[in-house]
């Protein structure tokens, strides 16, 4: 099966003059985003300071020469592997990072990272994070529920408002999971007069957003250059609400694990695209949103902090810690506070109970349509 990392070993040689950047090279930009760059690439947003993939990559095997490849429970074991190759290939080696600033903050329930890449003269791709390894990172997004926005989402505006006044030039933002939310929200809120340095805004298997934020004017000012991509079986792209058309991708994995980019087909310098999404991705989604919409935004957040309350009284700080520690869940839950169990526990019957009446009116609907 052919995937991004096919394509760097076909593409490699192709400086982007001769062949122009595309929607595979987003998602390799995209999956960059979740490497650890601390003390590699300049935390500096400065045109001078950056040091190239090639360099980047040296740097960071020597840093990290006992590496087992793995760098999170759910970031692909081929992110690694694809830095290596971007070292080793004509078209990505000498390509300029610039500004890597990761910020984890357990206390504020923040998780956020980006760096820069620098395509060529005056042209950058922004790349913003997904959601890593840490517990504060997916407690963030589940709060993407009921708040306005999480600190993530401001640190982005922030980080995107620092480079276009400092880096003169064109700009495409873009991210994978929560990164391609982050994208759309520092697009968005960018000064109106800078939106038009902005080429595109891609997002890779993305959360949406709230209908108040869809229906703003400066997320209309940016609306036709989002471009969404999601596999067959999407279920953190469809999250929340979207706008405009949803690119399906084809993907050699199977449910939730689509998710994982390096599992999306492509054919030459693109992806290989379906027409519909899934029965198990609409059932999955209607569930989800029918599930939301029984509870107030005071029961959605009871919820989170009580799950995460759970989670957080093993001293686990990341997901990988929870199952490779074999913490039992049965036993977080025993010892854990008794209203937070009841809270959890009802919002999951409601959740089943949701579930279970979206399949019944599938099959009905299905059961219609052949005797019609």
């Amino acid at each position: 099966m052919s995937n991004i990392l096919t394509y760097i070993k076909n593409y490699g040689e192709l400086s982007f003059d001769k062949l122009t950047f595309n929607e595979l090279d987003n998602l390799i930009f995209s999956q960059l985003a979740y490497i650890n760059f601390t003390n590699i690439v300049p935390n500096e947003i400065s045109k001078e300071k950056f040091i190239t993939i090639k360099d980047a990559s040296d740097r960071y095997y020597e840093l990290h020469q006992t590496l087992d490849g793995s760098i999170g429970l759910l970031i692909p074991d081929e992110v690694l592997p694809m830095l290596k190759l971007l070292a080793n290939s004509k078209r990505f080696s000498n390509l300029k990072l610039h500004g890597y600033i990761q910020e984890i903050d357990k206390k504020e329930t923040k998780q956020f990272s980006s760096l820069a890449i620098e395509i060529k003269e005056n042209l950058y791709y922004i790349a913003f994070s997904g959601t890593d390894d840490t517990i504060t990172g997916w407690k963030e997004d589940f709060n993407m529920q009921f708040m306005s926005f999480v600190p993530a989402q401001k640190a982005a505006e922030k980080y995107l408002d620092k480079y276009m006044k400092i880096l003169k030039g064109n700009f495409i933002l873009g991210g994978h999971s929560k990164g391609g939310n982050l994208a759309i929200y520092a697009a968005t809120k960018c000064f109106s007069l800078r939106k038009k340095n902005i080429i595109n805004i891609y997002n890779n298997d993305g959360p949406g957003f709230n209908k108040k934020m869809l229906e703003s004017y400066s997320y209309k000012k940016i609306e036709d250059k989002i471009i969404h991509f999601v596999p067959e079986s999407s279920v953190v792209g469809l999250l929340f609400n979207h706008t405009g058309k949803l690119n399906i991708v084809k993907s050699s994995q199977v449910g939730i694990f689509q998710h994982d980019a390096f599992s999306w087909k492509t054919s030459k310098t693109e992806f290989i695209e379906c027409k519909n999404l899934s029965n198990e991705s609409i059932i999955i989604n209607e569930s989800l949103k029918s599930w939301v919409t029984q509870m107030t935004p005071e029961e959605q957040k009871e919820f989170i902090n009580s799950l995460f309350d759970i989670l957080e009284s093993t001293e686990a700080t990341t997901l990988t810690e929870l199952i490779f520690e074999k913490f039992n869940i049965f036993e977080m839950i025993k010892n854990s506070d008794k209203k937070d169990t009841q809270i959890v526990g009802k919002a999951l019957v409601k959740l089943l109970d949701e579930s279970r009446k979206i399949i019944f009116k599938n099959i009905t609907n299905k059961l219609n349509k052949i005797g019609e």
